[in-house]
This record gives C-alpha cells, structure tokens and sequence, in this order.
C-alpha cells in the first residue's frame, strides 16, 4: 500500500509545475564550501571532499577570474559583477583550508594574492578594517560600510582577519591593526 501511495504521490507531482531553481554560483559561497569540503576530507579522511573542494576552487580561479580579477557571480556561463570584500576573504579562507588538506603550496600562493586585493582594494587606511566594497571596482556610495559582525554569514572582515593571520610576514600586523581597531 506504501509503495501504491508514494506512485500515486509522483504521478500528482508530475503534474506540477516544478519550482524555479536558482543556478548562479557565488565566489562568497563556493569559498566556504571549499574551506568546508577541505576540512571535512582531511578530519574524515574522504579523498572525495577533497576532490570537491579543489574543482570549486578551480572554478573560481578559473571562470569567475577571467581578467585575472575575481568576479561575485557566474551564470548562463558567464561571470559578472566584481567580487566584494566577503568574495575575496572566504575564498582566500577556503584556499588556505585547501593547502592544509592537499599539501599543495600553490593554494597557499592563490590565498595570498586574494589577501593582496584585500589590502589594494578594501584596506580604510584611516581607521582600519576593511570596507565592504571597493571604490575602484564598485559605484560610488555616500558612505562605505565595513561588515562588522556575523550575521547569516561570518563577518568578511572577521575571516579577512582570520586569512591575515594565518599568512606570514606583514599579513600578520595588519591583522594586528584590524583587531585593535575594533578592539
């Protein structure tokens, strides 16, 4: 009767319209997901996490960079819009997730050149911290806002903190110059 009633329950479904589906990929997303994929495979000893992790961190440094510049979104096949402050940070954190997980230094190299464009392009020179968007890749705003606090997602510029400090050099001081700003 069970299996009579899951038929009857697919048929009706059939029927209908079937929800739209959001296909985009986001730079801010796929860098979590790489950082969460790369750890999972190296705590679980998954290879197939692993796998994962570097075919979305391919794909990001591959079609949403096609300038050498990362890009937000990706959709109909092709990327648009420039990468904000949270693009760069998540990925830069998944990457070096990644270089943990593989072993491979070149992760840790691309983590570093995002943590580049962090500083060229986000950096308040001011204050510290990190502005959200950049002035020279984004329109012009009244204000800059600078994400502070974790919300759905963690702060950019808490994990913009995190990939500093787990870089070498002077990546860790201005670390240091964000935390005492917002200390």
């Amino acid at each position: 009767e069970i299996l009579a009633g899951r038929a009857r329950l697919r048929e009706a479904r059939a029927r209908r319209t079937p929800p739209l589906r959001d296909h985009k990929v986001l730079a801010n997303w796929n860098g979590l997901a790489v950082g969460a994929l790369a750890r999972a495979g190296q705590a679980l000893d998954e290879p197939r996490y692993v796998d994962a992790a570097v075919r979305a961190a391919r794909f990001c440094l591959g079609p949403m960079r096609p300038d050498g510049r990362l890009l937000h979104r990706w959709a109909g096949g092709e990327a648009a819009i420039p990468a904000f402050l949270d693009d760069h940070a998540y990925l830069a954190d998944g990457l070096l997730d990644l270089a943990e997980a593989t072993g491979e230094e070149a992760w840790r190299r691309e983590a570093a050149a995002l943590a580049d464009t962090l500083l060229e392009h986000f950096w308040d020179p001011e204050d510290g911290g990190f502005f959200f968007a950049s002035p020279d890749r984004h329109e012009t705003l009244i204000a800059r806002s600078k994400d502070l606090f974790d919300g759905a997602l963690p702060s950019a510029n808490g994990v913009a903190v995190r990939v500093l400090a787990r870089l070498d050099g002077p990546y860790r001081e201005r670390a240091r110059q964000v935390l005492r700003a917002y200390a």
